[in-house]
């Protein structure tokens, strides 16, 4: 839905969806693989950039209602 509704319509940059990928798919690894370890660095520099992509989706949702957009 994020690739589909917001990057291929350029509504958020396509950085964004390459990140929540990133985040997606190492969810996953981390729920089925229990001994999968991630780096403290790499992961300080994901949660980082995960605030501002909460940050970036919360100006999206706002500049949708402000549009009379469904949301």
């Amino acid at each position: 839905m994020l690739h589909r509704d917001f990057i291929r319509s350029k509504r958020i940059d396509s950085s964004w969806g390459k990140h929540y990928d990133w985040l997606f798919d190492n969810r996953h690894k981390a729920d089925y693989r229990p001994l999968i370890q991630f780096d403290a660095d790499e992961v300080k520099e994901i949660v980082e950039e995960s605030e501002t992509f909460v940050k970036e989706m919360a100006g999206l949702l706002n500049r949708l209602k402000q549009n009379g957009e469904k949301v």
